[in-house]
């Protein structure tokens, strides 16, 4: 068993991201197991890894790596929905494409008028759908330019105007 670190930083930085401790703990068949701990404080990000492989080799090093770094984009896109700095994402994106953002202002349940009650912790979760297909959700700045420049007007960077 070993211990390895992996520093960084959260970009961009103008939104400062802080997690104070995320343990996740990683099996794959072929991969093998371990656990990840991810401290995010002021957009400088620590994480820890334990390898619970007893045979340390540079390219189980790249697995873990990549594993640490999806974790650590995976917190930090949900700390941006939590936060509403996930909608900051998506219209700084839209305005390239010269889409005027909307005003949005935070409402309680009671506000909110649903046939349905909202749940007290309304967040997506990919846990299930990751471990069932082993498949990492995409950085959301990622998916929401794909998005936007697939429904752009032939590569002119604008919008149809029902957008």
């Amino acid at each position: 068993m070993s211990t390895i670190h992996f520093y960084g930083h959260v970009h961009p930085t103008n939104i400062p991201v802080s997690i104070n401790e995320l343990t996740t703990h990683v099996e794959h068949p072929q991969e093998g197991k371990a656990t990840f701990t991810i401290r995010i404080q002021d957009s400088t990000v620590h994480v820890t890894c334990i390898d619970h492989d007893s045979s340390y080799t540079s390219q189980r090093g790249q697995i873990l790596f990549f594993r640490a770094m999806h974790l650590t984009q995976a917190a930090v896109d949900l700390a941006g929905f939590v936060s509403g700095a996930g909608f900051q994402i998506i219209f700084e994106e839209a305005a390239s494409f010269g889409v005027r953002p909307p005003t949005l202002r935070a409402t309680s349940s009671s506000e909110f008028a649903a046939a349905a009650m909202r749940p007290r912790y309304s967040v997506l979760d990919t846990k299930k759908f990751a471990c069932v297909f082993d498949v990492l959700a995409r950085p959301l700045r990622e998916s929401v330019v794909e998005c936007l420049e697939a429904i752009s007007i032939q590569g002119t960077g604008q919008l149809p105007p029902s957008i």
